[in-house]
Formats: C-alpha cells, sequence, structure tokens
C-alpha cells in the first residue's frame, strides 16, 4: 500500500509496512503508543515524533530528507541492530 501526503499530518500511529511519501509536508506520529513501521519514507518532508511514553521504531530503507525531530518520547532506527545507516548534517 502506499500513500502521498497531501498536507501536515498527524497520525495517533503509523505502522505496517508500504510507502508513505511525504513530498514537501511533514508527518508528526507515534503518540498514540509504541509502533513499528518498516516501509519506506520518502520525499523532502520531515518527520516528528511526539508522545512522552511511547517508541516508534523504523525498520525500513527511508529516503526522505527533511528534518527529523523527537519531540518526546523515543525514535528507535533499525531492526536491533543488524545493520543500516543514518545520515546527519
Amino acid at each position: 500500500a502506499s500513500l502521498a501526503l497531501a498536507g501536515d499530518q498527524v497520525f495517533g500511529l503509523l505502522s505496517g509496512a508500504g510507502e508513505l511519501a511525504l513530498g514537501r509536508f511533514t508527518l508528526s506520529t507515534g503518540a498514540g503508543g509504541d509502533s513499528t513501521f518498516s516501509g519506506v519514507i520518502s520525499g523532502s518532508g520531515g518527520l516528528v515524533k511526539p508522545g512522552s511514553a511511547s517508541v516508534f521504531t523504523l525498520t525500513g530503507t527511508s529516503t526522505y530528507t527533511g528534518l527529523t525531530q523527537v519531540a518526546a518520547g523515543t525514535l528507535r532506527l533499525g531492526a536491533g541492530g543488524t545493520g543500516g545507516s543514518v545520515w546527519m548534517r
């Protein structure tokens, strides 16, 4: 499945697989509890992780180039240390 954002969006949870095209928009997700997204996030938009008691895990090969903000809680990258990379500027 695929989803293309047409504006800034807030999702309580994002889980499963598929393709999420941010475009130039920002997705805020993870405040609704722990979740894992194994799909691809692409585009020039950004990602915000709210929700102080929750963990949002990204295990897919995402290619988005926007900012990533951890406003609260935990953003976990990768599948338990099995590999991957993070590019930071």
